[in-house]
């Protein structure tokens, strides 16, 4: 026994396994969709499941602060989102030097950088945003596309359209260099003029550069170090550098838009490329760990996708520009601090000086990072008034009345989690799992609305809501008939439920709550459980509420009512007021007989033909009641083993025959009657039950 016990619970386990691994989502189908032709390199085995978990989480997470629907809301979870991609990809490196890969990174370091910029006052920000209606990011609107990304998402369409749908997305991100479809051609360069300046002889030497970049780093970097050593940059290395920094300002100088934006761009690159080379050189170890370092490469990297991005009509359109007056990039005023830069460079000035000019230049374009637990506070206060604040929507779109202080935000927070869960079921578009998700939903309703305060109860909206999670309840809980007789589902085309259609209510519903907000999902909410309350029949608390149990055993067993009016307490006994007199017994043992095989198939047909009939259940449960009393007063008789076989009876089971045969036709002309008006039409339906009706009025 004890084996056997621990052979079923192995099962359960491997059961529960199984059902855990196949609702994970798997990050490598993923980004076989996101890479396209070079799928085949992207295999499980070089996606950590590690990083693949990070993903999710942080993926979700972005998912979610997007849904708040607020500008700055949006501006974290893209940044958010953008990481996420750069993490996945780092960590997914050992599928090989994949050039999608390298896009990629290259359009999500250019999301992060746009949806991390701020101005003063918000004014000339990078993300603009008007919930519902229009998103540009860098002067691009991805309004579109994000939504496909989010709808692929939050609708569980599967890690191929997610894929599909995020490289759609980042490809709005692309570099600039080849003409994209629909993009107006880069107008060739002008040549680059006679510049005035060419660099001094200092600043072509190795020790000019370790100067004023130590300079630079340390009012970059809080401590304030100083990594780079005299043996870090050579005199060659130095010269042609300085050589690309002269370029860079004789293009700004020309003072035209164009070639202020293209400066600016080699500006940043060179600076770039200065760090990188000094990395790999291996003679500054210190640069590794140099904060310095670190804001620096970020900034120019900034600087760099701000000057590059561009829209339809103008080329440079984080650039704003206008000789001797203004000049802002991504809506930073970084006028006076090029101005200085240029100054101390073209004077010759000393390295520390050109170092303070270069730090200052770029400080303006450091990332303001905000810490996750910030965003998560924010995202808990906002949270709790709105669950409380759809509720109130439910209660007033089923129905009149204000529900005031009924609600709690624990009750609530369970709620949502409980919500979270049945609509994950649901999503899943399968019958059996429609069929859960929709249980899950009505318990939770039900558990939320039961736990109120009486007068809360009472109010109409709360009663039309309640009342339709009650039916909901008792309907996707039956286990005797089949679910498809109540339930009715065609994936993405129609759902019905007792007869009722709710397929645009539920999809309502749950477009607000995964789609756009919780606060909006109320009235949606409302609206469909006051719908589901229309449903004909089904009352919970008529045939599956646990406290009315006790009435069919005491009919059963004489238990709490009088003796008197039970079908077995006496034989052939109506109450006085009937006026009835006690009827002689038959001897007829084949009536009787009859009478039990006829309660034993009927009761028999809950399995066999009536599940498959569109019927009132009602009538159904009244048929299959009293024939389930027949068989348990059979039942008690043969156990007291007092079976009267003159008589036919037993002081515990008495058998009405023609009562029994009376009842059955009546109930067949009800059970039989939506079948019969479908297969017959109206006037032979009621010939049929007149004809019944009439039969089972003779022999009663």
């Amino acid at each position: 026994m004890k084996s056997l016990q621990l052979v079923m619970m192995l099962c359960v386990l491997l059961l529960q396994h199984g059902m855990g691994d196949e609702d994970v989502f798997p990050v490598h189908l993923m980004l076989q969709a996101a890479v396209g032709q070079e799928a085949d390199r992207v295999q499980a085995s070089c996606v950590p499941d590690a990083a693949a978990a990070r993903w999710r989480e942080g993926f979700t997470a972005a998912v979610e602060t997007m849904m708040q629907k607020t500008k700055r809301t949006m501006q974290l979870g893209l940044a958010s989102l953008a990481r996420g991609v750069l993490m996945l990809l780092e960590e997914s490196a050992s599928c090989g030097d994949l050039v999608t890969f390298q896009q990629l990174k290259g359009q999500a370091k250019r999301l992060e950088v746009l949806a991390s910029t701020r101005s003063l006052a918000g004014l000339d920000a990078s993300v603009k945003y008007e919930p519902l209606k229009s998103l540009t990011v860098g002067g691009v609107d991805v309004h579109i596309e994000l939504n496909a990304l989010l709808v692929a998402w939050q609708m569980n369409r599967g890690p191929k359209e997610v894929g599909s749908t995020l490289a759609k997305f980042l490809a709005d991100f692309s570099e600039d260099d080849a003409v994209q479809a629909g993009e107006v051609p880069d107008v060739p360069e002008e040549p680059v003029a006679a510049v005035q300046h060419r660099p001094g002889s200092l600043q072509r030497k190795g020790r000019f550069w370790t100067t004023m970049l130590n300079q630079a780093l340390s009012r970059l970097s809080v401590a304030g170090d100083r990594p780079i050593v005299d043996a870090c940059i050579s005199d060659d290395l130095a010269g042609f550098h300085a050589d690309r920094f002269d370029e860079a300002f004789g293009r700004m100088m020309q003072k035209t838009q164009r070639s202020m934006q293209a400066g600016l761009r080699l500006l940043a690159t060179t600076v770039q490329a200065l760090l990188a080379t000094l990395e790999e050189g291996g003679h500054c170890p210190q640069l590794h760990s140099s904060q310095g370092v670190d804001r620096l490469r970020l900034s120019a990297n900034r600087l760099e996708t701000l000057v590059g991005t561009r829209s339809l009509i103008n080329p440079g359109v984080k650039v704003k520009y206008e000789a001797m007056q203004m000049l802002t990039v991504g809506g930073l005023d970084v006028h006076l601090e090029l101005n200085k830069l240029i100054g101390a460079w073209i004077s010759d000035n000393r390295a520390e000086q050109v170092g303070d000019g270069l730090a200052e230049f770029f400080e303006d374009f450091n990332a303001k990072e905000e810490t996750e637990q910030d965003t998560s506070n924010g995202q808990e206060s906002m949270q709790d008034p709105e669950l409380v604040r759809m509720m109130l929507d439910a209660v007033a779109a089923a129905g009149e009345g204000e529900v005031v202080n009924c609600f709690k935000i624990g009750q609530l927070e369970a709620f949502a989690h409980q919500v979270e869960g049945s609509l994950e079921h649901m999503l899943k578009k399968r019958r059996k799992t429609m069929q859960q998700g929709l249980r899950e939903l009505a318990d939770a309703v039900s558990k939320l609305f039961t736990s109120l305060p009486a007068e809360c109860r009472e109010l109409p909206g709360a009663r039309a809501i309640l009342q339709g999670a009650s039916k909901l309840r008792k309907l996707t809980r039956m286990t005797l008939v089949d679910y498809g007789a109540y339930i009715k589902y065609e994936a993405l085309k129609s759902l019905e439920v007792g007869g009722v259609a709710v397929h645009a209510e539920l999809n309502a519903f749950i477009a607000a709550w995964k789609l756009r907000s919780r606060l909006e999902a109320g009235q949606p909410l409302g609206i469909l459980f006051k719908r589901l309350s229309s449903i004909t029949g089904h009352d919970e608390n008529e045939y599956g509420d646990p406290r009315n149990e006790h009435v069919l055993l005491d009919l059963v067993f004489r238990e709490g009512i009088d003796p008197r009016m039970h079908v077995f307490g006496h034989r052939n006994y109506f109450p006085a007021p009937v006026g009835l007199p006690p009827r002689a017994m038959s001897d007829h043992s084949l009536q009787a007989w009859v009478a039990v095989l006829v309660a034993t198939l009927g009761f028999g047909s809950l399995y066999v033909p009536v599940k498959n009939y569109e019927i009132y259940d009602g009538v159904v449960y009244q048929w299959f009641q009293c024939c389930g009393i027949l068989l348990a007063g059979l039942i008690n008789a043969c156990c007291r083993n007092d079976w009267d076989a003159a008589g036919h009876s037993s002081p515990g089971f008495y058998v009405c025959r023609e009562g029994l045969l009376s009842g059955l036709f009546f109930q067949l002309a009800n059970v039989l009657a939506t079948q019969s008006v479908k297969s017959f039409g109206m006037s032979n339906y009621f010939t049929t039950q007149k004809v019944t009706n009439l039969g089972g009025a003779q022999l009663a």
